[in-house]
């Protein structure tokens, strides 16, 4: 068949496949980081509802769950964007190896999605940032 790629052809498809592979692997590194902190604010304010219930009356905790509830959207939102730089990235590998299999041009287009994903993996890790300074404050008291 005149369609099907050569060894070597394909060969270099899977070489050109390599940095997006690992760059995925990278996200979902990221992910899995960002869903054990949302997972442990959200511990926190699930915590902070039940002593709130059983405090006495009078005792306000509305600010420090206010600041969890920060923390867990900066999380959130950085799920969402890092998800989102994967699955443009997930799409960029089925593309990539599509067009290099069909002996379609692809080099603008893949270089276009890599862009974007990586746009949105380095918002994510922005909100990120953000989220570690807002944890960073709650050391302010402990600090001389």
């Amino acid at each position: 068949m005149a369609f099907i790629p050569d060894p070597e052809h394909l060969g270099k498809i899977f070489a050109q496949a390599a940095a997006p592979a690992f760059f995925l692997g990278a996200v979902t590194g990221l992910v899995s980081i960002l869903m054990g902190r949302l997972s442990s604010i959200t511990d926190r304010l699930n915590a902070k509802g039940r002593a709130a219930r059983e405090a006495p009356a009078g005792v306000d905790e509305k600010t420090e769950t206010a600041w969890l509830v920060r923390r867990a959207i900066l999380i959130h939102q950085a799920i969402w964007m890092t998800l989102s730089g994967g699955i443009c990235t997930a799409f960029l590998l089925v593309i990539s190896f599509a067009a290099g299999f069909f002996h379609l041009e692809h080099a603008y287009g893949a270089g276009l999605m890599f862009v974007l994903a990586s746009g949105l993996v380095g918002a994510g890790l922005i909100r990120f940032t953000q989220e570690i300074r807002l944890a960073l404050r709650e050391l302010d008291p402990y600090r001389g």
